[in-house]
């Protein structure tokens, strides 16, 4: 019998999820008690990922902040940045027809 120890909630829902990654996972685990001197490149891309998806983008967290200006702010921002967006794609369109 193998007992595992999990880390977080997370880890328990992302193995009961799919057998063959609870498989996975519990091999890396033998290896990952093994003392090694190096760190490993391997994990390393893993751990910013996971950083990554953890971590809301500077937009996504004014869009949904819990604060009323923030949100205002988002949203004025966001309007003028598409009438620029679409005001370059008409000139840059009439220079391409015009071009041709």
């Amino acid at each position: 019998m193998i007992i595992v120890k999990y880390e977080s909630k997370k880890d328990l829902a992302f193995e009961k999820a799919d057998l063959s990654c609870y498989i996975l996972h519990m091999k890396n685990m033998e290896k990952s008690h093994e003392p090694s001197n190096a760190p490993s490149t391997a994990d390393q891309p893993n751990a910013v990922e996971a950083d990554k998806k953890e971590q809301p983008s500077f937009t996504e967290r004014w869009k949904n902040s819990k604060y009323l200006f923030v949100r205002g702010t988002y949203i004025v921002a966001h309007s003028v940045w598409t009438v620029v967006m679409i005001v370059g794609m008409a000139i840059a369109w009439l220079v391409a027809v015009l071009a041709t």
